[in-house]
């Protein structure tokens, strides 16, 4: 009898076989299809078809086959992003196939639902990861008004107080969020391109 463990994830070689031999004598001779003989286990194996052959002393010859599935290659892709009609976020839906359900899809790092809300503008990546931990990713673009669209340094006036939007930290932490990406590269850029400007940036969290 052969018990098999099928690979996890597309292309992985994490396939195993296990021959199981009842009665017969201890000097049975076992030879694979892929090569290695006397053996009654295979491991590190991809999915294909595989077979084993069994002699014993002065008795007939058993030959076993067996195949081991893989899951369809797990993939992710955006299939529509609608605006927020009442401020700058969105929602952003993704199209999942392949793998093994039990998906965990990710923006930026942070785990959220299919499909995703409360989304900036700005580059983004969403990883989806199913129950074996196979993984796929894709990038994808929101667009929407620059934080800083409205904004020229020659209106900025000493200890003028500004409120950046949409910069937020992880819960009871000083880290920041990846989703603050965007705002922080616009609040780069406009540092970078005026110079003669100096910022004093402060901010507090919830703990």
């Amino acid at each position: 009898m052969l018990i098999s463990q099928q690979p996890t994830c597309f292309e992985e070689n994490d396939g195993s076989i296990k021959l199981m031999i009842k009665g017969g004598t201890k000097n049975v001779s076992i030879n694979w299809s892929t090569g290695e003989s006397d053996v009654r286990n295979l491991e590190n194996l991809l999915a294909g078809d595989y077979s084993v052959t069994v002699t014993e002393p002065k008795k007939d010859t058993i030959i076993k086959f067996i195949t081991l599935n893989q899951p369809a290659k797990l993939s992710i892709i955006v299939n529509k992003i609608n605006k927020n009609p009442t401020d700058n976020r969105s929602s952003v839906s993704f199209d999942i196939t392949g793998g093994t359900p039990g998906f965990r899809l990710e923006i930026d790092g942070i785990v959220t639902e299919n499909p995703a809300t409360d989304v900036f503008p700005g580059q983004h990546l969403a990883k989806v990861t199913d129950v074996f931990g196979c993984y796929a990713e894709t990038d994808f673009t929101v667009e929407g008004e620059s934080t800083f669209a409205d904004f020229e340094a020659k209106d900025i006036k000493v200890g003028q107080v500004l409120q950046i939007e949409n910069l937020y930290f992880l819960a009871d932490s000083v880290e920041i969020t990846n989703s603050s990406k965007p705002v922080l590269d616009e609040v780069f850029n406009f540092l970078t391109e005026n110079q003669d400007i100096f910022v004093e940036i402060g901010g507090h969290t919830n703990n």
